[in-house]
C-alpha cells in the first residue's frame, strides 16, 4: 500500500485553566460570566491529508501554525479530538528535541529505550550500536545520564539513532538546526543520502526554505492550526514566500481571492494546434479544477485527390475517440490539401468540452482564414460550438506559426502557455510550469525522448537544464547527442517581446515561433528544458498517427502522466544493452547487442519506463571524466534512436569502495548506497517518476543486477546462467522483454 498515513479531518484542542480572582469566580458561580474555568486553544483544526510511501514532506508555517503537532499526531505520540487517522507503516520514528528519551538514563541505555520504542529488537540496536556512539560524538558522555547533556548532544542522538535503525516513516522537528556547524552538515548530508538511496517516508518541520526545495517534493503549510496550502514544493513555496513579503493575506488565500485574482490567472494559447490535455491543478484550498480540452481531430485517408463529404454519423463511427475532441493543425488548411497522394481532412468530434468547478484559463486560438471558411466549418459551425469563454483570433493573410502571438501581446500580461504542433498529451502541467517559475525563465521547452530523433529538433542543455544549443533538424549532426527533443509545449514570460524582436513589423510579418523567437535565447541563461516522460507525440505522418491511435485505446496515453503511478523496466547496461568489452573506457568499443533496439521500442509502447541503472567506477578510478561517459551514453541514445528506441533516464554510480589506483578520485572512493547489489538507483528512479517498484522489473546480466532488483522490491529477469533469486532467466535481452511482455497480455 503507498498511503503509510491517511488523516481526514483532525483537530486537536489545547486546554489550560485560568487563572481567576476571587471576584471572577462569583461571578462565574452566579452565571454572571461564561462558566467555564478553561482557556482553549485549537491546535490543528479540520486538518485532511495523505502521507505516501517513499516521498519527502516539508511543513511550513510561522511559528505557532501548528507544525509540532502535526508531527506528534502523525507519530501517535497525541491524539486528537475529532477526527480520523489510518495508519500502515510498521516503525515511524519522531526525531525531536527530548522525545522518546529518559533524563534519567544514560545516553546508552536510551539508545536501547528509543530504539525499542521505534520497534526494533535488542539484537537489531546492538548491531548499529557503536555507529550510533560513533556518530553522535558524544565519547565519554554516553554513559552518564542525559539530563547532564546540552540540546545539541541529545539532537545528535537521537539524529543518529534514527539514521541507523531507519525507521520506515521518519518525523523531523527542527533538529537540522541544532548543534554546531559542523554536525549541522554532517547531519544534512546524510539526510540526503537516505532520502537518495532509502526508500525511507520523510516529514520534516523547518524553517529553512532553502532545505525545503532542495529535499522535499510535497509541501504542507500550516498557519493558526489550519490548513492553508499543500502540493507540488516550488508552487507552495512561492506562495508561502509572497506571503511573507507581504503581497497577500490569509484571509485573501481563504476567499480565493489568489485564485481568481487576474495577476496569477494563467493564459492557454494553441497557435498550430495539439490534441488531448488533461490535467488535475491544485490550489490554496485544496480543491481540484479539472480541465479538459477536446477540439478536433485529424485523419488519414489514402489515394484521394478530391475533398470528401462525410455525414455526421460516418464521422463519428470512424473516430477512435469517442467523446473525445483532439486538436488539429488549425493554421493549415487540411480540406483542401494533397501531399505524396494523401488528402488530409479534418474531422470534428465535437462531444464533450467540460470546466468543472472554476475557470482557471482563457483561451486563444488562432486560425487561418482559409480554415475558417473551409466547408468542414461551415458545416459542423466549429466556432459557435465553441464555449464563449474561448476566443478565436483570425488571420487575414498567413502569419507563419507565431506571428498571430505579436497580435496578442497586449493581452499577455503574465506568463503563458503555448501550446503547438499535431500531437497527443497527457501531462502533469502543474509541475512544468511551477519548474518554469522557480527558474524565473524567459522560455521553458517540455523536453523528451522520442522514437524519431534523427528528423526532430535536438535540445542541448547544461546539468541546470539551461538551454546551451538547438540543432535544427537541418542541421549537420556529426557526433553523438542525448536523445532529447522539444515536444512543441512551452511556458513564455512576455518578457520575450521586449527580448526578441524578429523584425520591425512584427504585427503584420510571419514569425517562425523556434527559428526567430526560441533559438535567439540559446546561451543566453534564460531558456530551460523540462524533461519528462510523460506522453507527448506527434501524429504527422500516417504511420505515427496509427501508433497514437493504439496507445490512446490501451490508455498508455494517460497512464504516463506522472501523477500516476508509474512502472518501469530498469535495465543494466554492459553485457545488457552493449556487448561486453570489461570497463568501458573508449567510445569506440560500445556497440549494442542485437535485438537490443527493438526490444527497448517494445518497451517504449507498452505503458513501461525504460531506465538504465549502470555501475561506472570507472569514474572514480580515474579512468575516464564524467563528460566521456555523457559521450557514450549519448552514442547510445543515438543507436537506439536509429532504432526507433529511446531511454526515459540514465541513471549511474560513479563510486568505487577500494582504493589504490593511479589517478584515482579521491572524494568518489567511497562505499555508497547507490552501487549495485544497492538498490540506490532503483529508489531515486521511483522518487523522480513516481514509480510503484512493485510492478517494476529489473534487468541484467549479473548477480548485482538481481541483488538490486530485490532489494527495491522488483520482480528480475537473469540474462544468463546461475541462481540468484531471480524470478525468471533467460538467454537473450529479447527473450527477456519477451517473458515481460507475455505476462502482461496474459
Amino acid at each position: 500500500m503507498d498511503d503509510l498515513i491517511k488523516i481526514k479531518n483532525i483537530s486537536l484542542r489545547y486546554q489550560s485553566a485560568q487563572m481567576l480572582s476571587v471576584k471572577k469566580i462569583c461571578r462565574k458561580l452566579f452565571g454572571k460570566e461564561e462558566s467555564s474555568i478553561l482557556n482553549r486553544y485549537e491546535a490543528l483544526q479540520n486538518i485532511s491529508l495523505t502521507i505516501q510511501k517513499g516521498k519527502v514532506y516539508g511543513v511550513i508555517g510561522n511559528n505557532g501554525a501548528g507544525k509540532s503537532t502535526l508531527l506528534r499526531v502523525l507519530s501517535g505520540v497525541m491524539s486528537p479530538n475529532q477526527g480520523n487517522i489510518e495508519r500502515n507503516y510498521k516503525t515511524i520514528n519522531l526525531l525531536a528535541l527530548g522525545v522518546g528519551f529518559s533524563s534519567e538514563l544514560t545516553g546508552m541505555e536510551n539508545i536501547y529505550l528509543n530504539g525499542m520504542l521505534l520497534g526494533f529488537t535488542k539484537k537489531q540496536i546492538s548491531a548499529v550500536k557503536d555507529e550510533i556512539i560513533e556518530y553522535s560524538e558524544l565519547g565519554e558522555f554516553i554513559n552518564k545520564p542525559m539530563k547532564t547533556y546540552s540540546s545539541g548532544m541529545i539532537s545528535r542522538l537521537g539524529f543518529s539513532i534514527a539514521i541507523h535503525l531507519k525507521p520506515e516513516v521518519l518525523l523531523i522537528d527542527e533538529v537540522l538546526s541544532v548543534g554546531d556547524t559542523k554536525f549541522q552538515l554532517k547531519s544534512s548530508k546524510s539526510i540526503k543520502n537516505i532520502i537518495k538511496n532509502e526508500n525511507i517516508t520523510v516529514v520534516m518541520v523547518t524553517h529553512s526554505m532553502s532545505v525545503i526545495k532542495e529535499l522535499c517534493d510535497y509541501v504542507i503549510w500550516l498557519d493558526k492550526g489550519e490548513l492553508i496550502a499543500q502540493g507540488n514544493c516550488e508552487e507552495i513555496v512561492n506562495l508561502y514566500e509572497t506571503y511573507n513579503q507581504g503581497k497577500i493575506s490569509i484571509s485573501e488565500l481563504k476567499e480565493k481571492k489568489y485564485i481568481k485574482s487576474e495577476k496569477n490567472k494563467q493564459i492557454f494559447i494553441s497557435i498550430l494546434g495539439s490534441c488531448v490535455s488533461r490535467d488535475i491543478f491544485e490550489f490554496a484550498d485544496s480543491k481540484r479544477f479539472q480541465i479538459e480540452h477536446y477540439f478536433a481531430r485529424t485523419s488519414v485517408v489514402s489515394s484521394v485527390s478530391k475533398p470528401i463529404e462525410l455525414k455526421e454519423e460516418e464521422i463519428k463511427l470512424s473516430s477512435p475517440f469517442q467523446r473525445r475532441m483532439v486538436l488539429t493543425d488549425l493554421n493549415k488548411s487540411y480540406w483542401k490539401t494533397i501531399r505524396d497522394g494523401i488528402s488530409e481532412y479534418v474531422m470534428i468530434d465535437f462531444i464533450d468540452e467540460r470546466y468543472e468547478t472554476g475557470k482557471l484559463f482563457d483561451s486563444y486560438f488562432t486560425l487561418s482564414k482559409e480554415f475558417k471558411e473551409s466547408e468542414c466549418i461551415k458545416e459542423y459551425k466549429i466556432i459557435n460550438k465553441v464555449k464563449k469563454k474561448d476566443e478565436y483570433f483570425i488571420e487575414e493573410k498567413p502569419l507563419g506559426n507565431a506571428g498571430a502571438l505579436f497580435q496578442l501581446k497586449d493581452k499577455l500580461k503574465d506568463d503563458f502557455l503555448l501550446l503547438n504542433a499535431d500531437s497527443i498529451f497527457d501531462v502533469d502541467f502543474q509541475k512544468f510550469v511551477s519548474f518554469h517559475k522557480g527558474r524565473e525563465a524567459v522560455a521553458t521547452l517540455f523536453t523528451h525522448p522520442n522514437s524519431h530523433p534523427y528528423d526532430s529538433g535536438l535540445i542541448v542543455a547544461d546539468e541546470n537544464g539551461i538551454v546551451k544549443r538547438w540543432l535544427t533538424k537541418e542541421e549537420d549532426r556529426s557526433g553523438y547527442f542525448k536523445n532529447r527533443v522539444n515536444a512543441g509545449l512551452h511556458v513564455i514570460s512576455p518578457k520575450i517581446f521586449e527580448l526578441v524582436k524578429p523584425g520591425k513589423d512584427t504585427e503584420n510579418m510571419k514569425v517562425d515561433l523556434d527559428r526567430q523567437l526560441l533559438i535567439p535565447l540559446v546561451g543566453t541563461g534564460q531558456m530551460y528544458c523540462y524533461d519528462s516522460s510523460e506522453y507527448v507525440k506527434d501524429m504527422g505522418t500516417p504511420e505515427r498517427y496509427e501508433t497514437v491511435l493504439k496507445e490512446f485505446e490501451s490508455g498508455v496515453v494517460s497512464a504516463k502522466n506522472l501523477r500516476n503511478r508509474q512502472k518501469a523496466i530498469f535495465l543494466d547496461r554492459d553485457g545488457t544493452i552493449n556487448k561486453y568489452v570489461g570497463f568501458l573506457r573508449d567510445i569506440e568499443q560500445f556497440e549494442l547487442i542485437s535485438g537490443v533496439g527493438e526490444g527497448i521500442k517494445a518497451i517504449n509502447h507498452s505503458g513501461y519506463l525504460a531506465i538504465v541503472v549502470t555501475n561506472q567506477p570507472v569514474i572514480a578510478r580515474g579512468e575516464i571524466t564524467v563528460g566521456e561517459l555523457e559521450q557514450i551514453h549519448n552514442k547510445m541514445d543515438t543507436l537506439l534512436g536509429q532504432k526507433e528506441a529511446f531511454l526515459d533516464a540514465i541513471y549511474y554510480c560513479p563510486h568505487h569502495p577500494h582504493r589504490g589506483y593511479e589517478g584515482e578520485v579521491t572524494e568518489l572512493k567511497i562505499d555508497c548506497g547507490c552501487r549495485k547489489p544497492k538498490p540506490g538507483m532503483l529508489l531515486k528512479a521511483a522518487k523522480d517518476f513516481n514509480i510503484d517498484l512493485s510492478s517494476s522489473w529489473m534487468v541484467g546480466d549479473g548477480e548485482c543486477d538481481i541483488y538490486a532488483g530485490k532489494a527495491a522490491g522488483c520482480r528480475t529477469v537473469l540474462i544468463g546462467r546461475g541462481d540468484y533469486g531471480q524470478d525468471k532467466a533467460v538467454n537473450t535481452f529479447a527473450e527477456a522483454i519477451g517473458f515481460i511482455m507475455e505476462g502482461e497480455n496474459s
